[in-house]
Order: structure tokens, then C-alpha cells, then sequence
């Protein structure tokens, strides 16, 4: 094996070159406790909740690497002594307990230390004391060093096995977690290798808590952009990553502990959310998962009228393979919308080809569309049906700077952007541009659109607009509002539903209250240049928001002539 090339004073700790890692077993022991402390040496609230996310990050990366079976202990809670959680959430519990079941660890290896400490201590000196020169144990000291001293006392006090203390590589990047003493007795990492005979072996690498860059380190602070490709990710595991990363008590994105685990698997200690993705490419494939071999069309070609809709049938062979995700593409969105379940919309006349893409292989399959005019057509007028109405921006009456873009991206093959300059202060009326819908059933109904950000937009850059509407019927939140108001989301890349207002430094749902049936117009203005919008939805309240954002993105419009 080769080896790290350090070789640094750290905190009076001699950093050694260790192996680099090949597959040998690993131990963590990582602190995360939400129980308050009242112990003697004064009172503490909670650690640090940057566990609470690193953990299921730690634990993502290894079954990335299907190395379930190299975790041989893992210690958390590990703040000695422990109080048990019995007045609080137990987060660090709960994340391990639903890492295990969904990555497919082995449960006897986890111990909360508030309640199996002295399991938990036996457990770590029992995967010490087998440590060899051919079966070394990796240790990552993600919490206080009490608990691992005491694990080494127990080697250290029984005699037999110090010679498999020369075997265990201690990776640390934290001056709190190898030096805070909770108590008068407790010990610094430093002593723990003293105790040792200065066999263990230790390597600290830089500190993975960067919060001065956004793009670097494991910790953002509140900044979410830099993790976006984990939050927009389609593996099922990644999702469940970015829920959890949500439960930081104080809403940071900090999950600086995961470092240790990303640099012992690359060897790399520059981490950063970018390098996190590419990590974990097309996402994390259990032990028992099959992979895809090909994705198709049964439909050869269809024929479908203008403002009609039909179900395009498709599979996998094999059937349901772990890498089950697809997008639907069409050549000439001017004539087909394709929605991303693979519903084929009829825009206008003419030819157009579908294309599935699927699988980490690329898989693709193509189907002919033949768009027919509509029998018996007669004017299209958008309508509320059953509780949602969406509307094509480009049915606005365009006034100002708005302009008409096309995309194959864009549902009906086109957009409405706003290419004046920024107008934050004020509106500016010659920008206004409006639309009048038609409601049949009366309600309160909420209001979203599907926007998107230039590519060369940075963070919170061409995201909002003014809005309004007319007549005493929005609401922010629920305070009724009749001027403009700012109205922002986020996106990149594709057109994404959301939407929320922004009024004095607060943000509230944007949503109206039609008491009776009727038209009512909806009014927009520039804020911000570049904004690009191609739809506006509204859904009553008895329509869930995942059930409206499916419901919307399965149709161009909810008009008359469909029916």
C-alpha cells in the first residue's frame, strides 16, 4: 500500500504517514447528542448538529462503494457521559436507524451511547485488539476523544494485545473533537496515543468545516445553492441525504464531519459539494440491485389532434432495475410537448420525434408523432378544471421588454423572458403585462409558476417578478394585498413550479380567494432581467402541492377545446 505523504504537528499530536485505504475495516465514533448535559462540570445543551447530516453522508459514501460489510463499529452520541434521550429528539438514532434499513448496514455495529455505553466501549476494543499489519483498523474521530480512551484503556488495562494498538490510524480534522473535555477526567486524543505507548498512529487533515467559500468544504452555513445537485438529485438515497441534511437545528448546510470519511475513500481532504456529486454519480447501487440493459416505446408511431393528449406506453428490460430514471425529448416543441411521464400533447400540425432516454447506459428509443388538426376546431380559451387552471405565459399580453423565447424545454415549445434592466425599487408600468382566467369553482386557490434561471444567473439572480391581482382577491399568506409584490423562485436548467412572495423582508404563500365564479386578472411586471417564465399555475386548496406540481407538469394548459 502506498502511503499519505504528511507528516505535520497537530495540537502536540505527531501526524504520521499512514497506508492509504484498500477496503480494511473502519470504526467511527461521532458525537451529534440533542439531550441537554447538566453534568457537574456545568451545563451544556446540545453538539454540534452537523452529525445529524454527516452521518447519513458518511454513511451514503460507503454504500456507494458497497463497503457495508468494512463498517465494523459505529459509536454515536458519544458526549461521556451520555444522558439518554428521554426529553428531546433523538436525531442522531434516527438517522442511523434509517441509514441501516435503506443501505443495508449491519444494525449489530450501531450504538447510541446514552444507553449501551459499555456495549458500545466492549465493541470498539474487540475490533481494536484484531488489528494486524494485514487487517488494520481505520478509525474516524468524529466527536470528543473520551469514549475512544476509553476503549484504548480497556486494551491498554487487560495487556494482551497492545502490539494490535500499532494497527489503528486515527484520521481527525478537528481541534474540538480531539481536545474539548466535557469533564475534569476526560482526555485529549493526545493522551489517548500516550496511553497507547505511542503505537496508534494519527493524521490530521484540514479542517472540512470551510464556511468562508460556498463551493468548498462540507459547510455553507445557509446557503443552499452549492448543494443543489444533491437536493435535485434523482437517486432515491440522495433524496433521503438531502431531508436529513434539513434537520441542522440552526438551518445550516453543515455536514463537516462527512470530510473524513470522503477523504479516507479519495485521499482527497479538498472536499466540496461539487466533488460530493460527482462522487456519487448516477447515485447508490445496493449489493442485490440489477442495472438496466435497454428502455422502449411499444408505439411505433402515433397520430394525435391538436390540444389532445396521449399516454406513450414504455418499459425496461429488465423489469424495475435500479436505474429506472428517464426524460422524454421532443425535436420540435412548436408542434409536440412531451410532459416528463411521457403524456404527448398535441400543440400544433405537423411531425415531430420522441425520444426516451434511460439507464446509466444512455439507453434511448424514439417514437414517430403525427400532430393533426383539431375536428370541429374552434377557439381554445383557458378554464379552471377541477380546481386547477394553467396557463401558458406566452397568452399574456406582452407590453415593454417581455419577450417570446423558444425551447424544446418549454411546454408548447416556448416562454416569455424579461430582458429589460433590473427594476427592484419600483414597478415600472410600461413592463406590466397581464392575463384574465376563467375560474368555475369558487375557493381559495394557490398560485405558482414554472420558471427558470439563466444559466449564467448566480444564486438569487433573474428569479423574481411583480405580481398582483386585480380586485381584492390575493392574499399573502392570509392578509389580503392589492399592490405589487415581489414573487420569487428558484431554478436552473429546466422549468421548475414554486413561487412564493416576498414583502418586507417575509416571505408568504401567494394565493387568491375567488368567493364566485368568474374572470379575474392576474398582473406582472420586470424586476429582474433575464427571468424566464413559461407557466402560471393556480390549484384549490383541497389539491395537495405534490399532487398539483404532477398534475401541472402532465399538461400544456387546462383549456375548453380539450374537453
Amino acid at each position: 500500500m502506498q502511503l499519505f505523504a504528511l507528516a505535520l504537528i497537530c495540537n502536540g499530536v505527531f501526524a504520521q504517514s499512514i497506508p492509504n485505504y484498500n477496503d480494511n475495516r473502519i470504526a467511527i465514533s461521532a458525537d451529534g447528542n440533542n439531550q441537554p448535559d447538566l453534568g457537574y462540570a456545568g451545563k451544556y445543551n446540545t453538539a454540534d448538529p452537523d452529525d445529524w447530516g454527516a452521518t447519513p453522508a458518511t454513511l451514503i459514501m460507503l454504500a456507494k462503494r458497497q463497503l457495508q460489510d468494512k463498517l465494523v463499529h459505529f459509536s454515536f452520541n458519544n458526549f461521556m457521559p451520555s444522558p439518554p434521550h428521554t426529553t428531546v429528539k433523538n436525531y442522531m438514532k434516527e438517522a442511523t436507524d434509517q441509514g441501516i434499513e435503506r443501505l443495508q448496514f449491519n444494525p449489530d455495529v450501531f450504538f447510541d451511547v446514552g444507553t449501551r455505553k459499555q456495549e458500545a466501549i466492549q465493541s470498539l476494543k474487540n475490533e481494536i485488539i484484531k488489528s494486524t499489519a494485514s487487517n488494520p483498523l481505520y478509525f474516524l474521530n468524529m466527536g470528543p476523544s473520551e469514549f475512544f480512551y476509553q476503549a484504548i484503556k480497556v486494551v491498554v488495562d487487560e495487556g494482551s494485545k497492545l502490539e494490535s494498538l500499532s494497527h489503528v490510524y486515527i484520521i481527525s480534522h478537528s481541534g474540538y473533537n480531539d481536545n474539548h473535555l466535557r469533564r475534569d477526567d476526560h482526555h485529549t486524543t493526545k493522551e489517548a496515543i500516550t496511553l497507547s505507548g505511542n503505537r496508534l498512529k494519527y493524521v490530521k487533515i484540514k479542517d472540512q468545516n470551510n464556511k468562508e467559500v460556498g463551493y468548498l468544504g462540507w459547510n455553507s452555513l445557509k446557503n443552499t445553492f452549492p448543494w443543489k445537485g444533491i437536493r435535485d438529485h434523482k437517486d432515491a438515497h440522495v433524496q433521503w441525504l438531502w431531508e436529513r441534511m434539513q434537520y441542522h437545528k440552526h438551518g445550516k448546510l453543515d455536514i463537516s464531519d462527512a470530510g473524513l470519511m470522503y477523504y479516507l475513500l479519495t485521499g482527497d481532504e479538498d472536499g466540496s459539494p461539487s466533488k460530493f456529486v460527482e462522487f456519487l454519480g448516477y447515485g447508490i447501487m445496493l449489493p442485490d440491485d440489477v442495472v438496466a440493459e435497454s428502455v422502449y416505446i411499444k408505439e411505433e408511431a402515433i397520430t394525435v389532434q391538436s390540444h389532445k393528449s396521449y399516454q406513450l406506453n414504455f418499459g425496461f428490460i429488465p423489469n424495475k432495475p435500479w436505474d429506472d430514471y428517464y426524460t422524454f425529448k421532443t425535436d420540435n416543441g412548436a408542434v409536440v410537448y412531451v410532459s416528463p411521464t411521457g403524456k404527448v400533447v398535441g400543440v400544433a400540425p405537423g411531425k415531430a420525434t420522441i425520444t426516451i432516454s434511460a439507464g446509466m447506459g444512455n439507453f434511448q428509443d424514439t417514437v414517430e408523432v403525427v400532430v393533426a388538426p383539431l375536428k370541429h376546431s374552434k377557439k381554445c380559451n383557458v378554464v379552471e378544471k377541477d380546481g386547477l387552471l394553467v396557463v401558458e405565459a406566452e397568452r399574456f399580453n406582452l407590453n415593454g421588454d417581455w419577450v417570446i423565447r423558444e425551447d424544446n424545454l418549454a411546454s408548447g415549445g416556448k416562454y416569455i423572458q424579461f430582458a429589460g434592466p433590473n427594476s427592484y425599487k419600483q414597478v415600472n408600468p410600461k413592463d406590466v403585462i397581464s392575463y384574465t382566467v376563467n375560474i368555475k369553482t369558487p375557493g381559495k386557490y394557490a398560485v405558482r409558476w414554472f420558471m427558470r434561471q439563466p444559466d449564467e444567473a448566480e444564486g438569487d439572480k433573474s428569479n423574481d417578478a411583480w405580481v398582483k391581482m386585480e380586485g381584492d382577491v390575493g392574499l399573502f399568506g392570509n392578509e389580503e394585498f392589492t399592490d405589487y409584490r415581489k414573487f420569487v423562485g428558484r431554478s436552473k436548467g429546466v422549468f421548475a413550479m414554486n413561487g412564493k412572495l416576498e414583502a418586507h423582508h417575509s416571505f408568504a404563500n401567494f394565493s387568491c380567494n375567488f368567493e364566485k365564479p368568474g374572470e379575474y386578472t392576474i398582473k406582472m411586471a420586470g424586476r429582474s432581467t433575464l427571468l424566464e417564465i413559461d407557466r402560471v399555475v393556480f390549484y384549490k386548496d383541497n389539491i395537495n402541492d405534490k399532487d398539483a406540481i404532477f398534475k401541472a407538469s402532465e399538461i400544456t394548459e387546462t383549456t375548453s377545446c380539450s374537453e
